[in-house]
C-alpha cells in the first residue's frame, strides 16, 4: 500500500508500510527494503530484476539474526538518504544508507552512493553480497572491484576485504557476489554500490560500398556495458539482432572527466541498409578523446 508519493526532480520516492523505492521513469528502480535493497531496469517494456543487495554481520562462521529492523528516509530539497537499521545482539547496529539526488538525471548515479556503518561490532564479519546478477561466466574467487554484470549492472566496492567471490549457480545464468570485511573497530564504515552504468554513446559512421545499388551504413557505438543491450545517444535500444561485430577496447568512460579514459570499453557495430546509393568510400568520424 502507498502511504506517500514524492515527485523530486526527475526521480519519484514512494513511500510504503515497511520500504520505500525510487523510480527513474522506464530506467530503474531501487527498492529499500527491511532486509535487501533490490535493483529492477526497465527492458522490453517491463520491469527487471538485476540485483538484490543484502549486509550480513558474523560472529565467526554464524550469521546473526537481527531482532529488530526498519527503513528511514529524510528529504532536503530534491536530495533523499534511505536509512536501513538492523539490531543485532551485543547492542550492535548496522546501518545502510543510501543517498539519492532527483536534481541527477543520469541513471548510473541511482544511488549516488551507498555507505555500510557498523556500530559496536568490533571483531565482528561484514558480509556485502548482491545475488540475482545475470551471470554466464564460472566461479571465481579473489575478484577486484569493480565487475560487471548483464542487464548493465556494475558493483564496486571499498579497499580492505579480505575476501572475494563470484559465485556461479549451476543451473541458471545467475550470480552471486560476495564480499567480506573484517570489522576492526566500533564504529566501523565502508563504502560499496550496485548501479548501472549506462554510458551516452559516442557514435562513430562509416560507408562501405557493399554491392551495385546496395549502400552499408555502419554505425559504432562506445559504451561500457557487456550485455548485447545498450542505449544509444538519444536512449533508445539497439537489439542484438543489429549487432554485428564486437570489438574491445581499453577505454572508459570517467565521470568526473565526462569523457573516455583508459580501461575496458566496447564498439559495437550496428548494420543499416541504404538503397540506391552507388559509391565506393570510406568514412570514419571519430568522437571521442584519447587519455
Amino acid at each position: 500500500m502507498v502511504d506517500k508519493k514524492y515527485i523530486l526532480g526527475f526521480m519519484t520516492l514512494v513511500i510504503l508500510t515497511a520500504s520505500v523505492y525510487f523510480l527513474l521513469p522506464d530506467k530503474i528502480r531501487i527498492d529499500v527494503q527491511n532486509t535487501k535493497t533490490t535493483f529492477k531496469v526497465f527492458e522490453n517494456e517491463s520491469w527487471v530484476l538485476s540485483g538484490t543487495e543484502t549486509t550480513k554481520i558474523y560472529n565467526g562462521s554464524s550469521n546473526m539474526l537481527a531482532s529488530y529492523r526498519n527503513v528511514t528516509y529524510d528529504i532536503q530539497g530534491n536530495k533523499v538518504v534511505a536509512t536501513r537499521t538492523a539490531q543485532f545482539k551485543q547492542n550492535i547496529f548496522v546501518y545502510d544508507y543510501y543517498e539519492f539526488d532527483g536534481d541527477l538525471s543520469s541513471v548510473e548515479l541511482y544511488p549516488i552512493s551507498h555507505e555500510i556503518r557498523v556500530v559496536n561490532g568490533k571483531g565482528k564479519i561484514l558480509q556485502y553480497e548482491v545475488n540475482d546478477l545475470l551471470y554466464s561466466d564460472v566461479t571465481k574467487k579473489d575478484i577486484n572491484s569493480p565487475q560487471s554484470f548483464g542487464h548493465n549492472m556494475k558493483v564496486e566496492w571499498q579497499d580492505g576485504n579480505y575476501y572475494s567471490q563470484i559465485f556461479k549457480y549451476s543451473d541458471k545464468n545467475v550470480g552471486k557476489l560476495t564480499v567480506k570485511y573484517k570489522v576492526t573497530s566500533d564504529d566501523y564504515r565502508i563504502k560499496v554500490r550496485l548501479f548501472d552504468p549506462i554510458l551516452v554513446a559516442i557514435k562513430t559512421r562509416t560507408f562501405r560500398d557493399m554491392q551495385r545499388g546496395d549502400e552499408k551504413e555502419i554505425v559504432a557505438y562506445y559504451f561500457v556495458n557487456t550485455t548485447c543491450k545498450f542505449y544509444t545517444e538519444n536512449s533508445t535500444w539497439v537489439s542484438c539482432n543489429q549487432e554485428i561485430n564486437r570489438t574491445i577496447y581499453n577505454f572508459t568512460y570517467n565521470n568526473e572527466l565526462k569523457r573516455l579514459v583508459s580501461n575496458g570499453i566496447e564498439r559495437v557495430e550496428v548494420a543499416k541498409w541504404i538503397k540506391n546509393y552507388w559509391f565506393t568510400s570510406l568514412y570514419l568520424q571519430l568522437w571521442f578523446i584519447l587519455d
